[in-house]
Formats: C-alpha cells, sequence, structure tokens
C-alpha cells in the first residue's frame, strides 16, 4: 500500500545550530518497515551532527544548497551529491548558505 503524504504537513524539530529535521518515514507512518527516512534542513551557518548506529548504513542526498560532511577529513555536497555511510559513522554537516539533504 502506498504511503502519500507532503513534507510540508510534516513538523520540524530543531536540531543542532540553525538546523532542523522532518521524519518523512517512521515506524508510526509506515509500520514494519526497517527504513527511516528524514529531510534534514541547515539554514546559514547550520551545524549538524550525525551518528548511524553500528547496526545500520545511511546515505545522504543533497536537494539544496551546499554542506560540508567532516569526519576527520571532510567531503563537500551539493545536489549532484549521494553519500553512503558505514555503521558506526560519526561526523558533522556545516552549510555556509543553507541546505536541504534527504538521510536515510
Amino acid at each position: 500500500m502506498a504511503t502519500i503524504f507532503n513534507e510540508s504537513t510534516v513538523a520540524k524539530e530543531p536540531q543542532g545550530k540553525a538546523a532542523s529535521c522532518q521524519r518523512l518515514l517512521t515506524v508510526a507512518r509506515v509500520p514494519g518497515s526497517n527504513i527511516r527516512l528524514d529531510r534534514l534542513t541547515l539554514g546559514t551557518g547550520g551545524e549538524l551532527a550525525l551518528t548511524v548506529p553500528g547496526t545500520s548504513v545511511a546515505w545522504l542526498q543533497g536537494l539544496e544548497g551546499e554542506t560540508r560532511l567532516s569526519h576527520g577529513g571532510g567531503e563537500t555536497l551539493s545536489d549532484a551529491h549521494v553519500a553512503f555511510l558505514p555503521p558506526g559513522f560519526s561526523g558533522t554537516l556545516r552549510s555556509e548558505g543553507g541546505a536541504v539533504l534527504l538521510y536515510g
């Protein structure tokens, strides 16, 4: 069965500095699914810590703007990038001008 909703109807939860998270796919919305999907928004100067549980993998997909993913080194992500994150990954997203990403 399809689950249809508009992201504008999902509440934004404050996360980090000038950042918010919208929980799009959750256990409550899609029972029995092991997939979670969040829409992350970083404002100007936004910063958000990311930690992937040791039993999971994750990915980031840029939708708007540009972010810097720091994890010892650092990579710039834009709407042309998808990043896969391994179990136990820990890092920080930062955006000077603002950005929107999907985090699965």
